[in-house]
């Protein structure tokens, strides 16, 4: 299907943006963490475009890739080979429960290694948690004592077929509060033309100029 007029004013208004974001503020430590779980299924491929696109967007940033299932686990620590986070990206396949909380808690300590003053985390989920042995409060207190931004992205289906899984019901509001609480922002996708007006806005307000001290 061809691209509406709308989205085609946003690609312009979007390649704009994320080269006027580029030149602003210097470079990021950013822990992507992404969601392999089961439930991802057919959410997959959009979730591994973002992190890519995004990746793509942020050259000169060092990046950490912690993908979780039953488990967390570092599938690529802290590095600037772009080359090398996206093709581990490419090789994630969906499989057994989602301990998000668990893999935000090791993205956050795994980020703070970075070389870098200023640091993030971009969260791609669909907000689901069953496999966890740390508790939503538990991660919210880490991510005040952090004063690390997250920006987490829900990602959602694309061609909606019945009721929303159980997963998503309450994954929206679990993946919005932790980025509230993190002083960072919520975003969703639910279409391919959503991916790249999301990565641009992330990527404006990962390195826009902190707010000056009173």
């Amino acid at each position: 299907m061809l691209p509406s007029m709308r989205h085609l004013i946003w690609a312009a208004i979007v390649v704009a943006g994320i080269t006027e974001a580029q030149q602003l503020g210097s470079p990021v430590s950013v822990g992507i963490v992404f969601d392999a779980s089961g439930s991802m299924g057919s959410k997959l491929r959009p979730a591994q475009q973002l992190a890519a696109r995004f990746v793509q967007a942020n050259l000169q940033d060092e990046f950490c890739v912690v993908k979780f299932n039953d488990e967390p686990d570092i599938t690529s620590t802290l590095t600037t080979d772009s080359a090398k986070i996206q093709g581990d990206l490419t090789l994630i396949q969906p499989r057994g429960g989602s301990a998000l909380w668990d893999a935000v808690y090791l993205a956050l300590n795994e980020v703070n290694k970075g070389r870098n003053p200023r640091k993030g985390l971009l969260v791609i989920s669909d907000g689901g948690d069953n496999s966890s042995h740390y508790t939503e409060d538990e991660i919210a207190n880490a991510v005040r004592e952090a004063a690390v931004p997250i920006y987490s992205v829900g990602v959602f289906e694309l061609v909606r077929s019945g009721a929303r899984p159980a997963e998503e019901l309450n994954g929206p509001t679990r993946l919005r509060r932790v980025a509230q609480q993190s002083g960072g922002r919520y975003f969703a996708i639910e279409s391919f033309d959503d991916i790249q007006v999301v990565v641009a806005k992330i990527t404006a307000e990962l390195r826009a100029p902190a707010p000056a001290a009173r």
